[in-house]
């Protein structure tokens, strides 16, 4: 028997995720555009500690010079980054917690109808 208590805690928890998930993921979008304004002021520099980001052939290679510029930049949106998938995986485990649950609830109803009608 699935008690009120269990269903509050599932909600709440989905709540709480979900409220975690938006935080990390405003950190990570800034930690993102601060890192690639960097990247975009470097590329109209001329010349950056002797390396020119606007000689790398791709954006790959662009990228590989940008983060040797900035590494600290770099790690801090990449820090955020997994931050942010971590968070979503857990707002999705707890959003599977409270489908198995309305799931349990309805099976419950069902059976319960199945026994009241026999």
């Amino acid at each position: 028997m699935i008690t009120e208590k269990e269903i509050e805690q599932a909600y709440e928890e989905l709540i709480k995720k979900q409220h975690d998930y938006n935080g990390m993921s405003e950190g990570a979008t800034e930690a993102k555009k601060h890192y690639e304004t960097l990247m975009v002021q470097s590329l109209i520099l001329l010349d950056v500690d002797g390396k020119k980001l606007n000689q790398g052939k791709n954006p790959t290679e662009r990228e590989a010079i940008a983060q040797e510029l900035y590494p600290a930049q770099y790690q801090e949106y990449l820090l955020l980054d997994e931050g942010l998938r971590y968070s979503k995986y857990a707002l999705d485990i707890a959003r599977i917690k409270v489908e198995e649950l309305r799931l349990k609830m309805r099976l419950m109803e069902v059976l319960k109808g199945e026994t009241d009608q026999g």
